[in-house]
């Protein structure tokens, strides 16, 4: 289900949302909507209220720097799946954070 946010400079912001329970912001880099390849992330949704927005990562970094307890995470050697590129340290990634206190 796709929804549209305007801040107040007149910039408009499209994302998705999937799951429930606490949110997770989603900011994944890329050429392309976030939909048509981060998928439902390993099954993430069951678990979380996903929010999956197509962003650069100077961008990211910039809107993670707005949360206090936010963190931006780039995988070494991945691409722009990593998820796919490197599973296994992609879900141990973000399994540490989404379980920190």
């Amino acid at each position: 289900m796709f929804q549209t946010y305007s801040a107040h400079d007149g910039t408009t912001l499209a994302y998705r949302v999937s799951g429930a329970g606490d949110p997770v912001i989603c900011l994944p880099g890329g050429p392309m909507q976030s939909a048509d390849y981060l998928g439902e992330l390993g099954g993430l949704p069951a678990h979380r209220r996903l929010l999956n927005l197509n962003t650069p990562p100077g961008v990211v970094a910039e809107f993670a720097a707005l949360f206090p307890h936010a963190e931006f995470a780039v995988q070494p050697g991945a691409g722009h799946f990593p998820w796919l590129d490197d599973a296994r340290r992609f879900v141990t990634t973000t399994a540490e954070f989404l379980t920190r206190p």
